[in-house]
C-alpha cells in the first residue's frame, strides 16, 4: 500500500471550457536539477490545475525539495512517497492513475518547460480530434561531451526518420479518452507507458503534431530514459532501397526500432491489447499494425536462424 503525504488539498477547478490540465511528475533522486524544472512549472502562462508527483523512494532531499515546492506552489500539489522503488515507467503509470485532468502532462524531474508549453498544446488538443499531441523540444547535455540539438525535430529528418520517432512521454499531451482506451502495459511488461501510448497514437492515426519547441530537454548520466535515434537501430529496413524507405509508414518504422531479438515478447503484449480493444478500430489500420508486427517477428527470427550457423 502506497503511503500518500498530500501536501495541499486538491480544490476542483471552477466550471470552465478548458479541459482540467493535470501534470504527473515521476521522481527519483532528483535533487540536483528538480527545483528548475518545478520553477519552469510554476511559470505556465496557463498553469496546470494539479501537480500529481510519485516520488519513487528516494534516497536524497528529493521529498524535501517537492515539500517546499508545495507550500509556495501557485496550484494544488499532491505527492505520494512509493514504500519500495516502482521503477521509471510504472512510476509513471502509477502516478497518472491519481490524476484527474482530461488532459495528461509527463513530466521528467530534470527538464525545464518553456513558458507556453501548457497553453500552447491545451489550444491544439482543444481543436484537434486527435488524443495525442507531441511538440518539438531543444536536447541539451549537463556533460559537455553530450547531445545538443536546437530541434529534436530537426535532427529526426537529419537522421533519417519522422517526428513519429519522439518517444518521449516529456513532449506530449495525452487526452484522458485515450488513456480510457488504451490503459497501459501489463504490470510485468518492458514497454514503457511512453512507447505503448505513442507506437499506439500513431498506429490509428490518433497523433497530432507541434514543430513549436516547448521543453528543454535535459540529457546526463543518470537519465531514465535518454535514447536518441539512430541509423545504427535500423535492422530490417538498412538496406533497403530509398523508394522501399519512402514507403515505410510511421508504425513500421517505430516497430523496427523498438523490437528486437531480445524484446520479440513485446509483439504478443501489443496484440493482445489490439484484440482486447478491436471493437471500434480502423480495420485496414489494425491489419497494417498486425502486418507490421508480424514481418517485424519474422524477420528477426530469420536472422536468429542465420546466426546459428
Amino acid at each position: 500500500m502506497e503511503t500518500i503525504e498530500t501536501v495541499e488539498a486538491l480544490v476542483m477547478a471552477p466550471a470552465s471550457p478548458r479541459p482540467l490540465v493535470s501534470v504527473a511528475l515521476a521522481t527519483f533522486n532528483g535533487e540536483r536539477h528538480l527545483a528548475k524544472q518545478l520553477d519552469s512549472l510554476a511559470a505556465q502562462t496557463r498553469l496546470p490545475d494539479e501537480l500529481v508527483v510519485g516520488d519513487d523512494a528516494s534516497s536524497d532531499s528529493t521529498l524535501a525539495v517537492l515539500h517546499d515546492f508545495a507550500r509556495r506552489a501557485p496550484f494544488p500539489v499532491e505527492i505520494t512517497s512509493n514504500p519500495v522503488t516502482l521503477g521509471y515507467s510504472r512510476n509513471f503509470i502509477a502516478t497518472a492513475g491519481r490524476c484527474r485532468g482530461e488532459l495528461l502532462f509527463f513530466c521528467d524531474q530534470d527538464d525545464i518547460w518553456l513558458p507556453g508549453k501548457i497553453a500552447r498544446m491545451a489550444e491544439i488538443a482543444a481543436a484537434s480530434p486527435e488524443g495525442v499531441i507531441t511538440h518539438d523540444m531543444s536536447v541539451f547535455s549537463s556533460d559537455e561531451s553530450g547531445p545538443s540539438f536546437p530541434s529534436f525535430f530537426d535532427h529526426l529528418r537529419g537522421t533519417g526518420f519522422s517526428r513519429a520517432v519522439c518517444l518521449n512521454g516529456c513532449a506530449m499531451a495525452v487526452k484522458a479518452d485515450f488513456i480510457r482506451r488504451w490503459g497501459w502495459p501489463e504490470d510485468d511488461s518492458g514497454v514503457s507507458h511512453d512507447v505503448w501510448i505513442a507506437l499506439f497514437a500513431s498506429a490509428f492515426r490518433q497523433r497530432r503534431y507541434c514543430d513549436e519547441i516547448l521543453l528543454s530537454h535535459r540529457l546526463h548520466g543518470a537519465n531514465a530514459s535518454g535514447w536518441i535515434p539512430a541509423e545504427s537501430d535500423r535492422i530490417g529496413s538498412r538496406d533497403w532501397t530509398p523508394q522501399r524507405r519512402a514507403l515505410q509508414s510511421d508504425t513500421d518504422l517505430m516497430i523496427e526500432l523498438l523490437l528486437k531479438p531480445w524484446n520479440l515478447s513485446w509483439t504478443d503484449e501489443i496484440l493482445r491489447a489490439v484484440e482486447e480493444r478491436r471493437s471500434g478500430l480502423d480495420p485496414t489500420l489494425l491489419a497494417a499494425l498486425i502486418g507490421s508486427l508480424g514481418a517485424n517477428r519474422r524477420s528477426h527470427l530469420r536472422r536468429r536462424r542465420w546466426w546459428r550457423f
